[in-house]
C-alpha cells in the first residue's frame, strides 16, 4: 500500500511526502522488487529536488545489494540519467545505461534504450540519440522519451519530424499519464 501512496506522492509532486515515504518502507527490509519501486520513487523524488548525489549514492548501494537482473538493471538506468541530467561523468552514463541494456528483462527494455538515447543526447551525439529513443518509444512510448525524441531530432535539424513527435509527447499529457507510465516502470 505504500508503494503506491509514494508513487502518488511523487507524482502530484509532493517530493518531501514521497521521501519519507519510500525511506519507511526501505526501513522495514521489504523483499527485493518491493525494496527496488521504494528506492526508484525515493531517486526521483530525490531528483525532483536536485539531489543527484544522494541519488546515486542509493543507486549504488541498489547495485551492491540488489541480487536480481531486474532490480539492477533499474539501478543502472536510473544512475545513467542522474549522471546525464549532471552534465558529469557521460561516459559513466554511457556505461551504466549499456549495463542496463544488458540486463533488462525483455518487459522492460524500453527505459534502459532510452535512457542510452538521453545519455548520447547529452554528448551531442544526435544520431546515436534519436536510434535508441527511438527504439524505446517503438517498444513503449513515454512522455518523457518522446520528448527527449522530439529535442534530438530538433538538435539534428529534424524540424518536421520533431513536430510530430512533440504532438505525440503532447497526448500524453492528461492527467496520471506519468502516473501510469511511473506504475507499468515499477
Amino acid at each position: 500500500v505504500l508503494v503506491p501512496f509514494a508513487l502518488l506522492c511523487s507524482h502530484l509532486n509532493l517530493n518531501r511526502e514521497a521521501i519519507a515515504i519510500a525511506r519507511r518502507i526501505l526501513k522495514q527490509k521489504p523483499p527485493e522488487m518491493v525494496a527496488a519501486a521504494a528506492t526508484t520513487t525515493l531517486v526521483e523524488a530525490l531528483r525532483a529536488e536536485g539531489n543527484y548525489k544522494e541519488g546515486n549514492r542509493l543507486l549504488e548501494e541498489m547495485l551492491h545489494t540488489f541480487e536480481t537482473n531486474y532490480a539492477k538493471s533499474i539501478a543502472y538506468y536510473e544512475k545513467a540519467y542522474n549522471l546525464a541530467e549532471m552534465g558529469e561523468n557521460l561516459d559513466e552514463a554511457l556505461e551504466s545505461a549499456k549495463l542496463a541494456l544488458k540486463c533488462s528483462p525483455k518487459e522492460m527494455r524500453q527505459f534502459p534504450l532510452a535512457a542510452l538515447g538521453w545519455v548520447y543526447f547529452k554528448k551531442q551525439d544526435f544520431e546515436s540519440a534519436i536510434d535508441f529513443l527511438s527504439k524505446s518509444a517503438d517498444l513503449g512510448p513515454t512522455p518523457m522519451n518522446l520528448m527527449h525524441l522530439g529535442m534530438a531530432l530538433l538538435e539534428s535539424g529534424d524540424k518536421e519530424r520533431a513536430r510530430a513527435v512533440f504532438r505525440e509527447a503532447k497526448q500524453f499529457k492528461v492527467p496520471g499519464a506519468g502516473l501510469e507510465e511511473r506504475r507499468h516502470e515499477q
